[in-house]
């Protein structure tokens, strides 16, 4: 039976001893690495959940939806299946929508979104995924004028065309016979969406593209509930097509979802160098510590009871890097922006006119452009958004307990070859 306040006391001992051999240089590397592991992980994790958040909040929130019903029995019957929706508890909101392909002015393709005039009152959240600081978005000022258009913005500067201006459409069906006047710009910094589509109002569409076939786009409370909300309607309306964002963006998330667990495998890879780091300090420790092994053996130490102890420090080393690298983690997390530029003030001020003065006896000309982390301008990004996870942390956290842990348990196997008369008769 394991006696756990020996065996604390005896590795809270062992932890603090201050030794004058390797071993205090060997437990740091392994606490630093274990911090590094941590730190490195949560921060990537919570940049990358960041960059994949500017990706799917504009889809989910603008493009898919959560669910999507069509049919050709929609058009017939569209307000009254609208409102049996919007009495599920589950949904928040419920829009008609439509979509044309069309060339503007005779050279650049784009997608029109066909949305209510009164979008905002429809749908509340749908502005939320829009640069609404230096940007206008879909609202019903912007469709008040008859034949508004509002476009992307990168799409309206390839049209060079201005607010006020007419666009001409080609659809499939031929030129239309009306021009769409640009009523403003708008930009969610999502790249597809700024580059290539623009918005009008349903009435417009109809007017002018004599489009009458329509999609019905819902929007749930917890978008996680999408599998369970499909069933439902399907048993309600058979004979509509019901397809869950999870579905329509099937390859671009499972991409993302990829790209994460990859990531997570690549920098984990730090925990298992760490791991054999603590294996082998432990199996050394062991091998130092052979008299007092077999002194707390003949006292009547059970090698279980040993062996813990030698688990339970390198929990230790474990708990404190995990805790430490936890705590950096999350502040670099909540800082990133401030951090990148304290990044780029010391390239700049710091490092790169050190190496100029430096290789100037080689180039008296030499100019090392300025490092410019995340630029608007290279990147299609406005600012670097961190989001870390409570499940990220806590597997991380896991990951670094149980390998690390798994490593000391492994090295302290050699106890149970210690015999303490064979040691202690010759000491």
């Amino acid at each position: 039976m394991l006696n756990i306040s020996f065996i604390l006391f005896v590795a809270k001992r062992y932890f603090k001893e201050k030794r004058k051999t390797n071993r205090t240089a060997s437990s740091l590397f392994s606490i630093v690495g274990i911090t590094i592991g941590v730190m490195t992980l949560i921060v990537v994790m919570g940049v990358m959940n960041g960059f994949q958040a500017n990706y799917i909040e504009p889809i989910l929130n603008i493009n898919s939806f959560h669910l999507q019903i069509s049919g050709p029995s929609l058009a017939e019957n569209l307000e009254n299946i609208r409102c049996e929706i919007k009495k599920n508890p589950d949904v928040s909101a419920v829009i008609p929508f439509a979509e044309i392909q069309a060339i503007l002015n005779g050279r650049v393709g784009c997608l029109i979104r066909a949305i209510p005039w009164d979008i905002e009152q429809v749908d509340p959240s749908f502005q939320d995924s829009f640069d609404r600081k230096d940007y206008e978005y879909p609202r019903s000022d912007n469709f008040a004028t008859p034949n508004s258009i509002i476009l992307g913005d990168y799409l309206a500067r390839e049209l060079g065309v201005l607010r006020g201006d007419s666009v001409s459409l080609f659809t499939r069906r031929g030129q239309s016979s009306e021009d769409l006047f640009v009523s403003g710009y708008f930009k969610t910094w999502y790249f597809t969406l700024d580059s290539s589509w623009a918005f009008v109002s349903l009435d417009t569409a109809k007017r002018v593209f004599k489009k009458d076939d329509y999609t019905l786009g819902i929007k749930l409370k917890n978008r996680d509930k999408d599998l369970e909300t499909q069933l439902r309607l399907q048993k309600e309306f058979p004979q509509l097509k019901i397809v869950p964002w999870r579905e329509y963006n099937k390859s671009l998330f499972s991409a993302l979802f990829m790209e994460k667990m990859l990531m997570l495998i690549i920098i984990g890879l730090i925990f298992i160098v760490v791991g054999y780091n603590i294996f082998q300090s432990l199996k050394r420790f062991v091998y130092q510590k052979n008299e007092e092994i077999a002194v707390l053996k003949a006292l009547g130490a059970s090698p279980r009871n040993i062996r813990a102890i030698f688990i339970f420090e390198g929990f230790f080393i474990s708990l404190l890097g995990i805790s430490l690298g936890l705590g950096f983690g999350l502040f670099i997390s909540n800082n990133i922006s401030a951090f990148f530029k304290v990044i780029e003030w010391v390239s700049n001020t710091i490092f790169i006119p050190a190496l100029e003065q430096l290789l100037s006896p080689f180039n008296e000309h030499l100019y090392i452009q300025p490092v410019e982390l995340f630029s608007p301008r290279v990147f299609y990004i406005n600012s670097i958004v961190s989001k870390v996870f409570f499940s990220d942390a806590f597997i991380i956290s896991l990951f670094a307990l149980v390998s690390t842990s798994g490593a000391a348990f492994f090295a302290s196997r050699k106890i149970s070859e210690i015999r303490p008369a064979g040691i202690l008769r010759y000491e």
